[in-house]
């Protein structure tokens, strides 16, 4: 027989404490909810851990914020900078290029005064060398050949100046003329008069007032001479014309202007020859 439900517990004579199992169950029940209380307090702490962990890579992650921030500011303040200093470089550059081609049009400029000034200094050389310059005839050879072919051509130097330049001039083309078989014949006579080789008879020159060297010859009719071919000329003339041609064509310095045989009224055959003095440029 048993009796109550909890408290002692007769059966068949014995007594048995027997716990209520509410109780027991409550127990339990507050064992488990010790356990979970503990896990939930294990677990909060670690929470909090994490939490503190998570605050300070906030900090952190903050403070780096700050200085990428600062960075940042300084990034801009430097490409600020950068784009000042590139539009002084730009303005530079434009002040330089203008520079540049302000100094090629300078250059340019000069350049073209120097070749001017060169010109002009040549053209002055020229000059002075035409002034300085003893007159001489180049190529004799060649022009000994163009003469011989009217060999016994007679001729004369009918003028010349005093001055030593015109009598060595005027030596130089008699030497030509006998090497190539002309004949030289008395000059007419003047006054006042040079020998021009001293004691040879003669050969005294009448002194010429004149410039330039003048070759020249007669015809009876000057005016139909001009006209004539030079083929149709008569002989004289042609050996006159041909004298002129390497005279001057061999000259240096050379003589500037126009140089033509000169034709006037007579019947002389003979071919004169003046030596004046070297013209002025």
């Amino acid at each position: 027989m048993v009796l109550g439900i909890a408290g002692e517990v007769i059966f068949e004579g014995r007594t048995f404490v027997v716990e209520d199992r509410q109780e027991e169950q409550a127990r339990q029940a507050l064992g488990s909810v010790g356990d979970i209380a503990k896990e939930a307090i294990s677990d909060s702490s670690t929470a909090l851990s994490q939490a503190k962990d998570a605050l300070s890579k906030a900090a952190a992650a903050e403070a780096s914020l700050g200085n990428a921030e600062s960075e940042a500011n300084r990034a801009q303040a430097a490409s600020s900078s950068a784009v000042t200093l590139a539009e002084q470089a730009r303005t530079e550059a434009d002040s330089f290029e203008a520079d540049i081609r302000s100094a090629k049009k300078q250059a340019a400029e000069a350049e073209a005064h120097l070749k001017e000034a060169t010109k002009r200094a040549n053209a002055l050389t020229a000059q002075l060398d035409r002034i300085t310059t003893p007159r001489s005839v180049l190529n004799s050879p060649q022009i000994i050949a163009s003469l011989e072919p009217y060999k016994d051509t007679e001729y004369t130097f009918s003028a010349v100046c005093q001055e030593e330049e015109c009598t060595n001039l005027l030596k130089e083309i008699d030497a030509m003329l006998q090497n190539a078989g002309w004949k030289r014949v008395k000059p007419p006579s003047g006054f006042p008069a040079i020998n021009i080789y001293g004691n040879e008879a003669d050969f005294a020159v009448t002194l010429s007032l004149t410039s330039g060297i003048r070759i020249s010859i007669d015809s009876s009719d000057p005016s139909k001479t001009r006209s004539l071919q030079i083929k149709d000329l008569p002989q004289p003339v042609r050996a006159a014309i041909t004298l002129n041609l390497d005279i001057f064509s061999n000259l240096s310095p050379q003589e500037i202007g126009e140089h033509k045989v000169g034709i006037d009224k007579g019947t002389s055959s003979v071919v004169r020859i003046s030596v004046g003095q070297k013209p002025l440029p």
